[in-house]
């Protein structure tokens, strides 16, 4: 009688154990292996990519979540070791510090009223109404580390601001 009733004891503390083990991860940290996926902008799945998946990551983490209503665009680590990031609706610089990103300073895709470029420099023009309303300079400069990133980034900013527009326009009203 005594080994049945220390076999089902047994099972029991085990089970236990095991279920607390299961549940309880200790002082172990746990980190991902790789940037989560990428949902588009409207939730549908899109094939895992791990730039897209890295600048959308570093969007979140940089902004704490500010930015919950935008979508990454596209993102390009720059010279002095900030990275430029677009989303459907601004232009972020950030700079990544030990642990954290940080924000430098973003602005508005709506706000840009010319780009153009000198040497290594991209340089956007504000708006007179970002200006005043929020208290930006006249411009904002890009430092690009070749002649090549000068292209791309004027490339890939002028295409976030098309898909910008193109939804700006299918959320108006219709007119009547």
């Amino acid at each position: 009688m005594t080994k049945p009733v220390t076999g089902v004891l047994d099972l029991g503390s085990k089970t236990l154990e095991g279920i607390k083990n299961t549940t309880t991860y200790g002082s172990a940290v746990v980190q991902r292996r790789r940037p989560p996926r990428v949902f588009g902008p409207e939730g549908e799945i899109k094939r895992y990519d791990l730039f897209t998946a890295t600048g959308e990551e570093f969007l979140y983490s940089a902004s704490r979540h500010l930015h919950e209503n935008e979508h990454y665009c596209w993102h390009e680590a720059v010279a002095k070791g900030k990275t430029v990031l677009l989303t459907d609706r601004q232009i972020l610089m950030m700079r990544k510090k030990t642990n954290e990103i940080v924000l430098r300073w973003k602005l508005p895709l709506a706000d840009i009223d010319e780009i153009h470029t000198q040497g290594l420099n991209i340089i956007l023009k504000v708006n007179e109404r970002a200006r005043h309303l929020f208290g930006i300079g006249a411009e904002k400069r890009i430092v690009a580390t070749g002649p090549q990133e000068v292209a791309l980034i004027e490339q890939q900013i002028n295409r976030c601001a098309r898909m910008a527009r193109t939804d700006a326009l299918s959320r108006a009203p219709p007119r009547s």
